[in-house]
């Protein structure tokens, strides 16, 4: 009789693998699961002959709603889209993301790529066709329960609001107390010396910027210990109700992707009052409410900002901050409309040194600069150079691992020098990914008679000023750089 025998193929290629974990607070019963997750995984693909453990990675205290703030889910999968993994392991659906439509994308584009996922507890591997239907439920019961915790976690919260509970952290001039579940506060009397000075300044007239220099100036340190107040910390102290002894509760809200938006009447809203000891009597909260709206309403028209193709773009090389444009009809050489760094117009040259440059001059330079550009060709470097760096960190970690696995060093040891190693290959592999960027640029565009927007808008990333440079990045990375000089109040280009 013919007989058929079958021999089950074995595997002999060493696959790369990964193994991802999520944890979505940061209590301490749930860092100890994390760091449970990373031991057995790393324990388990170290042990398996046949696999490349490239490595753990994880977001701690992260929600899985979204995936736009794990980035640790979005290093492996750029990883993945290099072609470093091919298989990542993970505890379940629900730790891999809880939006079904995210998810789906996410196990759908790695299976083209030819990236498998394997969900230990829900006994699904992506490999397999048939689980397909299954991981589509899967993710789904995933996405719906955490809408589930996330309703409740909102009942409670306005539960609390209802009984006039209310939440806050680090409020300047006040001292926080817990105490059998709720929050007694108490007055900070060395804060609220400088919450009343706050309050007197802007009635005396002075401006929201001059009160947090002078502040700063006089080195008062914010709540956080820090010695720089900023425009945006005065303005909410003056519109703060709680420094009266009340307290409007649930002003913001997170939308559908964990985005914090202001509640403009979409929620309902607590206000409680005389719920702790007063800094700023009513009468005078009232005279600054009443003041801040009267100044917001003779704002001139020609002192709105103006946004141009500039805006954003140009850096200070002193501080760091961007440029602005002001208009300052007083000095008729310089003309109209200038650009000044925010911080030497805020804080005054003794802050920053770095010098304003009037806009038609910067357009003609920025037309110099785009010519000598198109004319400039950009050199990319061999990527070759790098892949070899890739292939000798990949025999090093070869005979790290074999000297751990022959027992000759701890697995301690074998760790930190696998970790050094991985950073070294991120290193190489962003390398070859900015080179690539370049080449994918091509330059396109004829040599400018005159000063057209499109010049910024498409070819130039940033513009650096400093001094009597000006650096100009182009969006394939290439710098041209440009001199100007000033002389008898007027600006000139440099040649």
């Amino acid at each position: 009789m013919k007989r058929i025998i079958i021999h089950t193929a074995t595997q002999t290629e060493i696959v790369p693998v990964c193994a991802y974990a999520r944890v979505s607070t940061d209590k301490d019963e749930q860092e100890e699961s994390y760091y449970v997750q990373e031991s057995y995984w790393t324990n388990k693909l170290l042990a398996e002959p046949l696999y490349h453990f490239i490595g753990m990675f994880g977001d701690e205290a992260v929600s899985g709603a979204t995936q736009r703030k794990r980035r640790g889910f979005l290093e492996m999968i750029k990883l993945c889209r290099m072609g470093r993994i091919k298989k990542i392991f993970t505890k379940s659906v629900a730790r891999f993301g809880r939006n079904s439509n995210e998810t789906l994308k996410t196990i759908k584009e790695l299976r083209e790529i030819g990236v498998t996922v394997y969900f230990e507890s829900d006994e699904i591997d992506t490999s397999q066709l048939t689980d397909e239907l299954m991981l589509r439920l899967k993710s789904i019961l995933a996405e719906e329960e955490l809408k589930t915790m996330s309703n409740n976690v909102k009942w409670s919260a306005r539960k609390r609001f209802s009984e006039g509970s209310i939440e806050l952290v680090n409020l300047y001039g006040y001292n926080i107390i817990r105490e059998n579940k709720r929050v007694r506060l108490t007055v900070n009397e060395e804060e609220a010396k400088v919450v009343r000075r706050i309050f007197q300044m802007y009635l005396d007239g002075m401006g929201i910027q001059r009160i947090a220099n002078i502040l700063t100036d006089e080195n008062i340190p914010t709540k956080k210990n820090s010695l720089g107040w900023c425009r945006s910390q005065v303005a909410g102290m003056l519109k703060q109700e709680k420094y009266i002894g009340d307290a409007l509760l649930q002003k913001n809200y997170t939308d559908g992707h964990g985005k914090m938006i202001g509640n403009k009447g979409e929620l309902m809203q607590f206000y409680v009052e005389n719920d702790h000891e007063p800094i700023i009597d009513k009468e005078t909260f009232n005279k600054v409410q009443a003041e801040m709206a009267y100044r917001a309403t003779i704002i001139q028209t020609d002192t709105v900002k103006k946004f141009t193709e500039f805006s954003g773009k140009i850096e200070c090389g002193h501080c760091g901050k961007h440029y602005g444009r002001k208009i300052n009809s007083k000095i008729r050489n310089f003309g109209n409309a200038g650009w000044i760094c925010r911080t030497a117009n805020t804080r005054g040259m003794a802050a920053c040194p770095s010098n304003t440059i009037n806009e038609d001059l910067l357009k003609a330079i920025t037309v110099d600069a785009y010519n000598e550009y198109l004319a400039t060709p950009k050199e990319n470097d061999n990527t070759a150079s790098i892949e070899q760096e890739i292939a000798e960190l990949v025999t090093q970690e070869n005979k790290v691992r074999q000297l751990w696995q022959d027992g000759k060093i701890s697995y301690s040891a074998f760790t930190n020098a696998q970790k050094e190693l991985k950073d070294r290959y991120k290193d190489c592999d962003d390398r070859i990914v900015q080179e690539q960027g370049f080449e994918l640029y091509a330059k396109e565009g004829k040599v400018a008679d005159s000063y057209d927007p499109q010049i910024v808008e498409k070819h130039i990333e940033k513009i650096i000023i400093n001094g009597f440079k000006i650096r100009f990045v182009f969006k394939n990375k290439q710098e041209i750089e440009k001199g100007w000089k000033y002389e008898h109040r007027r600006y000139c280009k440099a040649y």
